[in-house]
C-alpha cells in the first residue's frame, strides 16, 4: 500500500524514506524528474539545468571534481526550499571474510543501481584453506 501511494502521488502528506546509491546523488533523484523518487514533485528549471550539466560531464569528460562542485553549489539552494526534510539514517555495516579479494564493502557498483560487484571480486582459496575453511 505504501508503495502504491508513493508511486501514484495520492497522499495528502507523507513521511517517507528511501535509500539511494551514488547514482541518486549524481542524478539528483530526490528533487528532479517526474517519478516517485521525487516525492515532492519538484520542478525547478535551475535544478534541471544543473542536472543536465552534470549528465553532460558524466557522458563526456567524467570530471568528478566539477560534478562535485556543481552539486555542492546546488545543494544549499535545494535545502533552503525544504522540498524534503532530511532525517538521520541508521548506521550500516558491511563485513566480509579476508579471503574475499578486491572488495572494499561495496553493495552497488553501477550508476543506476543493482549489484554486479560480485564480478569484480575473487576468492583466495589458499588463504581460505589456511584459515581452516
Amino acid at each position: 500500500m505504501h508503495t502504491n501511494l508513493l508511486r501514484t502521488f495520492t497522499y495528502p502528506e507523507m513521511i517517507t524514506a528511501s535509500a539511494g546509491g551514488i547514482g541518486s546523488y549524481y542524478r539528483l533523484l530526490g528533487f528532479s524528474g517526474t517519478d516517485y523518487w521525487n516525492p515532492s514533485q519538484v520542478n525547478e528549471p535551475y535544478i534541471e539545468e544543473v542536472k543536465a550539466k552534470m549528465a553532460n560531464i558524466i557522458l563526456t569528460t567524467m570530471d568528478w571534481d566539477e560534478i562535485d562542485r556543481l552539486y555542492r553549489e546546488l545543494l544549499p539552494k535545494v535545502r533552503s526550499q525544504a522540498y524534503a526534510i532530511p532525517s538521520p539514517t541508521p548506521s550500516n555495516y558491511t563485513l566480509w571474510w579476508p579471503w574475499l579479494k578486491n572488495y572494499s564493502g561495496e553493495t552497488n557498483m553501477s550508476f543506476a543501481g543493482g549489484g554486479r560487484w560480485q564480478s569484480f571480486v575473487w576468492l583466495d582459496q589458499a588463504l581460505k584453506k589456511s584459515m581452516g575453511y
